[in-house]
């Protein structure tokens, strides 16, 4: 289902043209189309006539709700009965349409953009989740540092007594707790995303810049290849989206037995989104995991092939899902991936 950050099912050209030159609004303005939007996409937030034609406006609001979708119902005539039906539904708010201005239509918009992804991620991934990474990251540093530390410093202390399977062990010990430390700094990025993006427009192009700048030495010495085929303007949160590329193509770089390992970036015009696709000729993926690499830790090659957390792609899945969009790769093994995701178009 295509994730929408903001839906307009409003009749009133006037109000349509004043407001979309605002936001980046998806407009419906029969009931044909707004069936059909709903079936196939999920905006953040729904802005409704409060008597748009052949639709229970109460029930949709009840609807939406329960799928997570801020509303907002526009009345024409506003009256007291009516206004307190659709917060019963549980709209979030009721405006007249007669004294609303489109700046506070702008402010109530923004105000649940910046809390839609929160609300969204705290119901499908448990209430609280990021607050339980951060104590446990607090909880667990100080230990691993530990014992990292102690094991290097018996190592030395006892290295003339030691045989070489007892060293095996100590260096075990260390390795093991440098990467739950290494863990530990993977869950930090991960639940430090910002929920509550703010949009703003962000040249791709700047983006680009900032990547292939931290990959360049790489590049000088002929060990990988960039290619940016376009690079647009969209909304979104720019640190975050730097990040987003960071770990797509360093999991591109990572998972491939290339001699030259080669990453391209391209887009696509789709509506209101660019679609952004990530290529490389890296060792792939078999269709059957498709859905799991997105999970969290997730990690489908041994550790002596390919060190790491599994939460690269997590990572990315979260950032495109705070900025409205959805991500997926197609790919199989040996023949490299295509990531492709959404971001918001700047028109």
């Amino acid at each position: 289902m295509i994730q929408i950050p903001i839906a307009i099912a409003s009749s009133r050209s006037d109000l349509l043209s004043s407001v979309r030159t605002r936001l980046p609004f998806y407009v419906v303005s029969n009931p044909v189309e707004l069936r059909s939007f709903l079936a196939s996409s999920q905006p953040r937030c729904l802005l409704v006539d409060s008597d748009f034609p052949e639709v229970d406006v109460s029930k949709l609001v009840s609807q939406s709700r329960q799928k997570h979708v801020s509303t907002i119902v526009l009345c024409r005539k506003m009256d007291t009965d009516s206004a307190l039906d659709f917060f019963r539904a549980g709209a979030l708010d009721v405006l007249d349409l007669k004294s609303v201005s489109v700046d506070s239509i702008e402010d109530q918009v923004s105000e649940i953009l910046q809390r839609a992804p929160r609300i969204r991620h705290e119901s499908e991934s448990g209430k609280g989740i990021d607050d339980f990474v951060k104590l446990a990251r607090h909880d667990l540093k100080a230990p691993l540092r530990t014992i990292s530390g102690f094991s290097k410093l018996l190592k030395q202390s006892l290295e003339d007594r030691l045989g070489e399977e007892d060293r095996e062990y100590l260096e075990f010990i260390h390795s093991s707790a440098n990467k739950g430390y290494e863990l530990m700094e993977r869950l930090k990025v991960f639940s430090e995303i910002p929920t509550n993006v703010v949009y703003e427009p962000v040249s791709l192009e700047e983006v680009a810049l900032v990547v292939s700048n931290s990959n360049s030495a790489r590049v000088k010495a002929g060990d990988v290849a960039f290619r940016w085929h376009s690079a647009p303007e969209v909304y979104g949160n720019e640190a975050a989206l730097v990040c987003l590329f960071d770990e797509l193509i360093d999991n591109s770089l990572k998972f491939n037995r290339s001699s030259v390992p080669r990453v391209e970036i391209s887009s696509e015009r789709d509506g209101d989104y660019w679609e952004i696709t990530v290529r490389d000729n890296g060792i792939g993926v078999d269709e059957s995991h498709w859905q799991k690499v997105f999970e969290p830790l997730c990690k489908l090659n041994s550790e002596s092939e390919y060190t790491g957390c599994g939460l690269g792609l997590s990572i990315s899945k979260r950032i495109v899902e705070t900025h409205g969009g959805m991500i997926s790769i197609q790919s199989s093994p040996e023949r490299g991936s295509e990531v492709t995701f959404g971001l918001i178009a700047l028109n």
